[in-house]
């Protein structure tokens, strides 16, 4: 069985976006980009701390700078959700604002799960990351635990340093408890 050290993600700290410029005001992008920061040391932390041998994500980050990706931790990073193409035809979409939804969700957390046991049974690995959204936490750490896995569960949102102040309140990321 994995040991799993599960992550809950505020998924705009993850990347960068040209649309921050458009939504965000100057300030808020200040702040967004810190907490980006922040969170990148955090999960680099995390890795240093338990020494995964995967980094398994929710998010895609292909097209972003190598370091997004955690590449210089020189932990190999897995993209685990279903591809954008094949939800955006197959998957209900979320409307903006949308907390977990089981029409939406559950398919995907359990790809996650088939995508992390079968790598990692092929790989015969002990030790991983998973990183998803916030919102995700408690319904896939409870998928995970009920297959066997041993799981910690860390959310961003219960780290002194995060301020999301940067998002708007009609705006507000739901939290895991929504």
């Amino acid at each position: 069985m994995l040991n799993v050290l599960l992550l809950g993600a505020i998924h705009q700290y993850q990347h960068a976006s040209e649309r921050d410029a458009k939504c965000f005001s100057p300030d808020q992008v200040k702040t967004l980009g810190e907490q980006r920061g922040l969170f990148g040391a955090w999960v680099r932390v995390c890795v240093s701390d338990s020494q995964p041998e995967l980094i398994f994500d929710e998010m895609n980050l292909p097209e972003s700078a190598v370091s997004e990706r955690f590449m210089d931790t020189e932990v190999p990073w897995v993209y685990m959700d279903i591809p954008e193409d094949v939800r955006a035809r197959y998957i209900p979409a979320r409307s903006a604002g949308e907390p977990w939804l089981y029409r939406i969700d559950e398919p995907r957390e359990r790809h996650w799960q088939l995508v992390i046991e079968s790598i990692t049974s092929a790989c015969d690995l002990t030790r991983i990351i998973a990183i998803c959204g916030a919102a995700h936490l408690e319904s896939f750490s409870s998928k995970l635990r009920a297959a066997g896995h041993t799981v910690e569960v860390l959310s961003v949102r219960d780290m002194p340093w995060n301020d999301e102040t940067w998002c708007p309140q009609s705006n507000t990321i739901p939290s895991a408890s929504a």
